[in-house]
């Protein structure tokens, strides 16, 4: 296992230093992979990016990504992918190539970056019409894991996007105090729905397989990983030991610490002729 993890380690090394398609010096050939990141709305009916009927128009989406990388089981550090810095949810960082080792994989990570105090900012018009704008200082990183999946000479194209409605999911941007006909949201302004958007933030992103290499979600693209759940950290823990009617009636009894000991044997020898 320890030449494994070296060799392969060695592989991932060679094929970051090297450009097109060559042979490492394991003997495994090195493929061009493809990598894309943009956005899309699970639930456009609600809430669209670009232009629609929606009650919430995205009009604009811009998200920073600093660094991401390939999860696998063999090496501490992922295998680094393509980082496209600031680019347009609406649109797509395009396909960007990298020196592709095939394996199996179980995920990729990901940063967010904040450029000029922004990691994520979103503007648009909300369902009465007024204009928002959402910004977050955030930086963060986050895995999506995933049981496994394979990336080889037929299939090696992945896509990062990032769904939108996920951000919205539990609350309403109706609910934003206006401020010279602008709602917004972030640090300093409609606090309490600002970290309703925070929860989320770190659920929005998934990765999928891009089947046509076109760096575009389309209809039969296979998802890959998606974020785990965030656990629900306001319920009580061992709420059963802290409370249990049974025992603590098992260990008062008042019946049994009333009653006196040996009272038949008493009564026995009172009966007794003199």
């Amino acid at each position: 296992m320890r030449h494994r993890r070296w060799a392969l380690g060695m592989l991932f090394f060679v094929a970051c230093r090297q450009g097109d398609i060559h042979v490492t010096e394991t003997g495994n050939p090195e493929l061009t992979g493809r990598w894309s990141l943009q956005g899309h709305s699970s639930d456009p009916s609600q809430w669209s990016l670009g232009t629609s009927d929606a009650p919430v128009q995205i009009l604009e989406a811009r998200a920073t990504v600093d660094q991401n990388g390939l999860l696998t089981e063999v090496t501490d550090q992922p295998f680094p992918l393509p980082s496209p810095g600031t680019f347009d949810l609406i649109a797509s960082s395009g396909v960007m190539e990298f020196g592709l080792v095939p394996a199996d994989y179980y995920g990729v990570s990901l940063s967010l970056a904040a450029t000029k105090g922004c990691s994520i900012e979103l503007s648009g018009l909300r369902a009465d019409g007024a204009p928002f704008v959402l910004r977050t200082p955030t930086e963060a990183s986050i895995d999506l894991p995933q049981s496994g999946f394979a990336l080889d000479q037929t299939q090696r194209a992945l896509l990062l996007s990032f769904d939108v409605a996920v951000w919205f999911e539990g609350w309403s941007l109706e609910e934003a105090t206006l401020e010279d006909g602008v709602a917004r949201i972030d640090p300093d302004h409609n606090p309490a729905l600002y970290e309703a958007f925070q929860a989320r933030l770190l659920q929005a992103p998934i990765l999928y397989r891009d089947a046509n290499a076109n760096g575009w979600l389309d209809e039969g693209d296979e998802e890959l990983a998606r974020p785990p759940e965030p656990e629900d950290t306001d319920e009580p823990e061992d709420t059963e030991d802290t409370e249990d009617p049974e025992d603590s009636d098992e260990s008062e009894d008042p019946d049994e610490s009333d009653e006196p000991e040996d009272s038949e044997d008493s009564d026995e020898s009172a009966d007794t002729d003199p």
